[in-house]
């Protein structure tokens, strides 16, 4: 019998906001002049975003953001992680989605 475990991966929308600002390119102290908080505020966030993501970069942070669709706009959850990425370059506004597991995500209220 082959058991499946679903792994869910639980952001605040400041942890949300954060990841999309990183994969935008932001750096850190970009992060906190765009929030308006401190570098040590940034740097908590990112701390927590690493712990819930596994990883231990920015750049592999956004990669399993986008493995796990929290940077995919709800409309585009079928697209590639080319074409979500270059929706993200564009600039547009993003949902924050705050919930995904390795199946898809959803948002949470």
């Amino acid at each position: 019998m082959t058991m499946s475990v679903q792994l869910a991966v639980r952001l605040t929308p400041r942890e949300a906001e954060v990841l999309l600002m990183l994969a935008r390119g932001r750096t850190y102290v970009q992060v906190a002049d765009e929030l308006g908080v401190s570098l040590n505020t940034v740097a908590s966030h990112i701390k927590n975003l690493y712990r819930k993501l596994g990883v231990r970069s920015a750049r592999a942070a956004v990669w399993k953001g986008f493995e796990l669709r929290l940077l995919l706009r709800p409309h585009a959850q079928g697209a590639s992680a080319a074409a979500a990425f270059a929706t993200l370059a564009s600039g547009e506004s993003e949902a924050s989605t705050v919930i995904a597991s390795p199946g898809g995500s959803s948002a949470a209220s």
